[in-house]
C-alpha cells in the first residue's frame, strides 16, 4: 500500500464500462473523471487503451445479461429445481404431487384469496335473489291490498247512496223530504 492510500478511506473501485470513443458520443460534464490518467485524443476506437482495474464492455454486457436472466427467471416463476420434468399429469393431480411444488406453495395465498372472493360472490348472489323474491312478494301484496281497498271504497260508496239507504229503510217511518231545506241562522 502506498503512503498516500493510508490517509484515504477504504473505497471500493467503481464499476465503469469502457466504451470506445466515437464521433457521435459526447462527454458528460457531470460524469466522474479519473484524475490519474490524462484524457486521450484517440480517434480510432481500437487504439483507445483500456484502463487497468476496470471491467471491459464485453464482460460488463455478459454480466448484465446474466443478471437479467436471473431476474427474468425469478419474475416468470420458473422452477427447475426439485420439479422433475415439470409437466402436470393426471397421475400428479390425482396423487396430489403438484401440491408440493414450489410454484403452488408460493401461490397458496392467492388461491385462498380467490376462494374467499368466490364464496363472497356466491353469497351476495343468493342474498340478492332473496331480496328480489321478497320485493316481488311485497309488490304482489301491495297490489292485492290496493284492489281490496278499491273494492271496499266502491261498496262504501254504493251503501252510502240515497237510493240504497231508502231501499233498506222500507219499513221505517222515515221518508225523503219533499220540501226544500232551510238554514237556521245563529247569532
Amino acid at each position: 500500500m502506498k503512503p498516500e492510500d493510508k490517509n484515504q478511506p477504504n473505497v471500493e473501485p467503481e464499476l465503469e464500462i469502457v466504451v470506445p470513443a466515437d464521433e457521435t458520443l459526447t462527454t458528460d460534464a457531470a460524469a466522474p473523471t479519473d484524475e490519474t490518467t490524462p484524457p486521450t485524443d484517440a480517434t480510432d476506437p481500437a487504439e483507445k487503451p483500456k484502463k487497468k482495474g476496470k471491467i471491459s464492455d464485453e464482460t460488463a454486457i455478459k454480466q448484465h445479461e446474466e443478471q437479467a436472466k436471473k431476474i427474468f427467471k425469478k419474475l416468470t416463476d420458473i422452477d427447475d429445481e426439485d420439479e422433475g420434468t415439470g409437466e402436470l399429469s393426471i397421475k400428479a393431480i390425482l396423487g396430489g404431487d403438484f401440491l408440493n411444488r414450489k410454484r403452488f406453495k408460493r401461490q397458496i395465498g392467492m388461491i385462498v384469496l380467490l376462494c374467499v372472493l368466490a364464496i363472497i360472490y356466491v353469497s351476495n348472489r343468493y342474498a340478492y335473489q332473496r331480496e328480489e323474491i321478497r320485493r316481488d312478494q311485497l309488490a304482489r301484496d301491495l297490489n292485492d291490498r290496493k284492489f281490496k281497498a278499491l273494492t271496499i271504497a266502491g261498496e262504501l260508496t254504493e251503501y252510502s247512496m240515497r237510493s240504497h239507504i231508502e231501499e233498506n229503510l222500507v219499513d221505517s217511518t222515515l221518508k225523503t223530504s219533499t220540501k226544500a231545506s232551510y238554514y237556521i241562522k245563529m247569532d
